[in-house]
């Protein structure tokens, strides 16, 4: 056997080595995440069934079916994982809300696949969201602080998307080529106004109509 073929065959086996690790390691990571996936979803339930000074690292530790130790392996404490449910469901709105405008879709269909997105999201969690604006003044100093920059990070986001959609319509000509950005507060605005009716008010109305209601305050005004 030559030395050529003895490095060849050296190399092939790193390789398949290499191969084996970098599985495992995958393997590990997605246990990992699962796990942490896991907490996240019943502390996510926890909170919304109770007062989240109610909730203790125990009884999630105890719902997941872990143990105290293990839940600090990956949060620090309480607020870290209520801070993550918060990043999580952030995320995912964010995503909705981008590919309901980068759909390749006409505009008013864009609109109001937005719309709905962002109404029907608020109403799936609207418990936490509730949790969230009424515990925040009760939080740590450095939580409060860690919340309210993360907020103006995702309104930051937010408006980009929105504003990208503004765009989309005065392209399309369905939009007066006025000011973006005060078609993008407008917009913003309204939206808020809607989803803080709705997680803090009772209202019967389906995201589907309040949609529609949105859509045509927005294109045409209050204007008789």
């Amino acid at each position: 056997m030559t030395d050529q073929s003895v490095f060849d065959r050296l190399v092939v086996r790193k390789k398949e080595k290499r191969g084996i690790m970098e599985t495992a390691l995958s393997r590990k990571e997605l246990e990992i995440k699962a796990r942490k996936q896991d907490i996240l979803d019943m502390a996510a339930k926890l909170f919304a069934s109770k007062d989240f000074h109610s909730v203790t690292v125990d009884e999630i530790a105890e719902k997941v079916g872990l143990s105290k130790g293990t839940i600090y392996l990956y949060f620090d404490n309480k607020e870290n994982i209520f801070f993550s449910i918060l990043i999580e469901r952030t995320k995912s709105l964010m995503q909705a809300l981008s590919q309901a405008v980068e759909s390749g879709k006409p505009f008013i269909e864009c609109l109001r696949h937005f719309i709905f997105t962002y109404l029907e999201y608020f109403q799936e969690h609207e418990s936490f969201f509730k949790i969230m604006h009424s515990e925040k003044t009760r939080s740590s100093m450095e939580a409060h602080y860690q919340m309210h920059d993360y907020a103006n990070e995702s309104i930051g986001r937010f408006l980009e998307i929105v504003n990208a959609l503004m765009f989309k319509g005065v392209e399309e000509g369905h939009l007066r080529s006025v000011d973006v950005l005060s078609m993008t507060k407008m917009l913003s605005g309204i939206l808020n106004t809607f989803t803080y009716y709705r997680i803090f008010s009772t209202t019967d109305a389906s995201p589907y109509e309040e949609t529609e209601v949105i859509l045509d305050l927005f294109l045409h005004g209050v204007q008789k």
